[in-house]
């Protein structure tokens, strides 16, 4: 009998050195592998609602005549309209007085045969005025001058209002030259709300700031003082995340602690830190730093970031291998840029170059069983838009990936039948190498149905036609993906995404108060939900499933105090023909996070 277990010893030994890494690696399931065992971090939270508003416009008292009708009447030949016309310095180059005129010009034409009397031209540039306001000349007065009507000629004054001095207020932390950034451009040009919204909406992205501006009459005739009002600064921001959101084999339960110390260096700019440990089994460790920095122009952002990702999956039989050991590491140097920025729509730009490192070890005999060595460049779309019309809000982003091989001590490109020691091969035994390119899409909706009633819809989408490994496939199943099956369910090439959730606030008693100020249906919110998933292995290797779907339905219930509090509970069961693989139908999800 010992000789047995001896010889026995002996084969599993000699199988663990002549096996290539590979193909003992990417028998792992989908949760044990690099790419699946890296913590998700991203949050199922609503969208936001749009912004409030972010410039306070004193009121203006306009002279209201008391009958229009009566007093003398003027027969108007034309108007003449009195204006800044220098295309350098005219609200939007001046190019708006073509319509004014010729409004005035139909006004004329569409008098009554005795004229107009002085109230009903008043009406006439008071309708202007409006018009002018409402298209971004947020300050216009468009008035009658002093004069004397001769030969039926009308004179017409347009003052723009032009931003005087910029005055910040309540500022401690922030230097005045670092809040007036955004906004130095506006200084002695005409009044654009657009603009204006703009560079403060781009002021209010610094971290840990809360400020409005305040327009004021200036000095000077014609001016209009700025004053950026900071409400509040906060130093830090500390947030605790207790979940289930994790892999069976490196610990379902997490603990996430995450720390922002804003205006770090008095520049504006954010260090992040972030440290998640797993539970049950212990079997994982991840951390993160981030270092984001307002750079060159207002809304362009240099970032900066490192992940390690430490885990350890003790499957034995149950993996069809051994116990094995994770290292995955992620540095991300980048920038991005705000090429729109409103209350109701922002579209953005951001290009990344990403070092990506994972390797596999085998604990018992310290053999390196694959390791995977990327280097990635990135460049994306962000956007997102408020649906007036219909209601609703739109997000979503694009991205494309491209594999960088031979740089920075990256792979080489894929040889047919050549072991490059990663974690993927095809049947031919070809290895994932360093190049690839790779298509990813996101987008999501939320549709007002009513006063309590909203319906999300989210789809996200992955192409590539390349043998790519753990770290850059398509997730399926999880919290964030298909709620009834455990995550990283399978990893895919290419795949998709698509969820539809109706949610009810409080329903029964969504306007009585709760707490705090808030009624019950701004605190809890019930949903039902359908989730889809499906996708392919472009290259798959021997005995691995070309094609996987998923489907899955159930209900979750959530749980907000904002700016505090945020708790979720999904509970789903399967569709189909499929099972997950961790036995749990139904499948049970929680999240509670708490901000101090």
């Amino acid at each position: 009998m010992l000789n047995k277990d001896l010889s026995a010893i002996v084969i599993v030994a000699c199988a663990l050195v002549l096996i290539p890494g590979g193909a003992i690696a990417q028998n792992l399931p989908g949760g044990a592998t690099p790419g699946g065992a890296l913590p998700d971090l991203g949050s199922k939270r609503l969208p936001d609602a749009p912004e409030p508003g972010a410039v306070v416009v004193p009121s203006m008292l306009e002279r209201l005549e008391q009958d229009v009708d009566e007093g003398v009447k003027i027969r108007v030949k034309r108007f003449d309209v009195i204006a800044n016309r220098n295309p350098m310095t005219a609200w939007r180059k001046g190019t708006y007085l073509d319509g004014v005129e010729k409004t005035l010009a139909s006004n004329v034409v569409g008098q009554p045969a005795d004229g107009y009397t002085l109230g009903q031209i008043g009406q006439v540039i008071r309708g202007i005025q409006n018009d002018l306001r409402q298209d971004g000349m947020m300050l216009a007065q468009v008035f009658l001058p002093v004069q004397t009507v001769v030969d039926g000629v009308v004179t017409v004054q347009i003052m723009e209002g032009r931003v005087g001095k910029v005055i910040t207020e309540g500022n401690e932390r922030y230097k005045d030259k670092i809040l007036q950034k955004p906004v130095s451009g506006l200084a002695g040009r005409a009044v654009d709300s657009t603009e204006v919204e703009q560079a403060i909406l781009l002021l209010r992205d610094y971290p840990g700031i809360a400020v409005a501006g305040v327009l004021s009459p200036g000095s000077s005739l014609g001016t209009t003082d700025l004053t950026l009002r900071v409400q509040d600064e906060d130093p830090f921001n500390f947030d605790v995340t207790i979940d289930n959101y994790g892999s069976e084999f490196t610990g379902e339960s997490r603990v996430l602690a995450t720390f922002d110390y804003n205006n770090a260096t008095g520049h504006a700019d954010v260090i992040s830190l972030a440290m998640l440990q797993t539970y049950d089994p212990e079997d994982a460790t991840y951390g993160s730093i981030e270092y984001l920095l307002p750079v060159f122009w207002p809304g362009t952002y240099f970032t900066a970031s490192y992940v390690q990702n430490v885990f350890d999956v003790s499957g034995g039989a149950a993996l069809g291998t051994t116990n094995i050991e994770g290292d995955t590491r992620v540095g991300k140097i980048g920038f991005s840029h705000s090429i729109v920025r409103s209350r109701e729509q922002n579209l953005s730009a951001s290009i990344n170059l990403i070092s990506k490192r994972a390797t596999i070890d085998n604990s018992t005999s310290g053999v390196t069983q694959a390791e995977d060595k990327l280097t990635v460049l990135d460049v994306g779309v962000n956007f997102d838009m408020v649906d007036k019309r219909f209601r609703g809000i739109n997000s979503g982003y694009l991205s494309f990936s491209q594999g960088m091989p031979d740089t920075f001590g990256s792979l080489t490109s894929s040889i047919p039948g050549a072991d490059l020691g990663s974690s993927r091969q095809n049947t031919s035994r070809t290895s994932a190498g360093g190049k690839f390119d790779k298509w990813t899409a996101e987008f999501a909706r939320l549709q007002q149905l009513g006063e309590h009633s909203e319906l999300l819809v989210r789809t996200s989408a992955q192409v590539s036609d390349d043998l790519i490994v753990s770290l850059e496939q398509f997730s399926m199943g999880g919290p964030n993906s298909v709620r009834a099956f455990p995550p990283a369910e399978y990893l895919v090439d290419t795949g998709g995404f698509a969820s539809v959730e109706w949610f009810l606030a409080a329903p029964g008693f969504a306007d009585k108060e709760g707490f705090r100020g808030y009624t019950w249906g701004e605190l809890l919110r019930f949903s039902l939900f359908y989730d889809y998933a499906g996708g392919y292995l472009s290259e798959p290797a021997f005995g691995e499933q070309k094609t996987r779907d998923l489907n899955g339905y159930g209900f979750g219930i959530d749980f907000r105090l904002p700016g505090t509090l945020w708790a979720r509970l999904d509970i789903a069961k399967p569709r189909g023909t499929e099972k997950p693989s961790d036995g749990d139908d139904p499948q049970l999800y929680f999240s509670f996070n708490y901000s101090f």
